[in-house]
């Protein structure tokens, strides 16, 4: 949902059930991008609540219950790391989940959950709007997995996009967190 660097509550969409499109068609991000300008008739999958002025520590609730299903606290300098924590009976990680930048000057970012890397990787240097999740299941380039894909046609202007995500590879709310992560630290980054 479209919000601000001051907005307290940040609203998760689920389009999934809402979609009629085949995904890797033009009509498909057409149709994801109609559906998430009217948010108040779909219930969010997750809400994102800041804990402090600078949002570098966040609360993370899935309705309808609210409750907490994780805590984010971002780097407030883009090139430090950021941790995602996680109640100890979480069915979404057993760990902390600590995102590091690819290199010093990466857009992209890194995790490890349950020994198995995931690297978020710019699709473009022209476009930095768009990137991919991928997961590491065996050595070098080879075992590489495309498990997610991001994209907003306007690159970091604004806020909102769509997250595509393999939920048999990567859990949602890993997903969801570590997208918006980068998308914090690119942000940044943009304004520096």
């Amino acid at each position: 949902v479209q919000h601000s660097e001051f907005t307290k509550t940040i609203q998760v969409l689920d389009l999934t059930n809402l979609m009629t499109a085949t995904y890797g068609t033009g009509s498909f991000k057409e149709e994801a991008k109609q559906l998430a300008k009217n948010p108040s008739s779909i219930e969010p999958c997750l809400i994102i609540v800041r804990a402090n002025f600078f949002g570098t520590r966040n609360v993370v609730k899935q309705p309808p219950s609210e409750a907490q299903v994780a805590e984010w606290n971002v780097h407030f300098f883009p090139p430090g790391t950021s941790c995602i924590t996680f109640p100890a009976d979480s069915p979404h990680a057993s760990h902390p989940l600590t995102m590091k930048p690819l290199a010093q000057s990466s857009r992209g970012q890194k995790f490890v959950q349950d020994s198995v890397t995931y690297k978020w990787v710019m699709d473009s240097k022209l476009h930095s709007g768009k990137f991919t999740l991928y997961k590491y299941i065996g050595p070098g380039e080879e075992g590489k997995l495309e498990v997610a894909k991001y994209w907003k046609r306007d690159g970091f202007k604004g806020t909102g996009g769509t997250l595509v995500l393999d939920s048999t590879e990567v859990d949602e709310v890993v997903g969801i967190m570590a997208c918006l992560t980068v998308l914090k630290r690119n942000r940044r980054e943009n304004r520096r």
